[in-house]
């Protein structure tokens, strides 16, 4: 069995800047989904039985990505190693969407800006969070 070291550490500099990624990403994602909403809101005369369920099911995963990221995000400072492998799942998957979206080109104009940004912070905090310094922090 494998002891765990107590001794206090201070959080290495790779996971606090995965950690800042992790905010921007959240906040990022918030403000999405909040303009999702707006946008459907504002259309006039919108019968909801209407509204095809991949909209639904597109609301609901986001939602459980922002729920997922703020919930693990919140646990970083716990320091244990299936954190830093959950956040490391995500954040894997989150690249391969926007991946997806920017070689499939429903990311146009603006919105492949958001895209651009949300893949360079999920490779980030993907690299971040593989350093050995970051392995070590998020062991117990």
């Amino acid at each position: 069995m494998t002891t765990y070291d107590s001794t206090p550490m201070p959080m290495p500099g790779s996971v606090r800047t995965a950690r800042a990624l992790l905010w921007i990403d959240i906040a990022l994602m918030a403000l999405a989904g909040l303009l999702i909403v707006a946008g459907l809101s504002a259309v006039p005369d919108v019968d909801w039985s209407d509204v095809p369920g991949v909209v639904y099911l597109y609301l609901a995963w986001h939602v459980g990505f922002f729920a997922a990221t703020l919930a693990l995000t919140l646990l970083i400072g716990s320091r244990q190693r299936w954190v830093r492998f959950s956040l490391v799942v995500l954040m894997g998957i989150n690249a391969l969407g926007y991946l997806y979206n920017l070689l499939a080109d429903v990311a146009v104009g603006p919105s492949s800006l958001g895209t651009l940004l949300g893949l360079t912070i999920s490779c980030v905090v993907i690299l971040c969070l593989n350093r050995e310094e970051s392995r070590d922090y998020l062991a117990r």
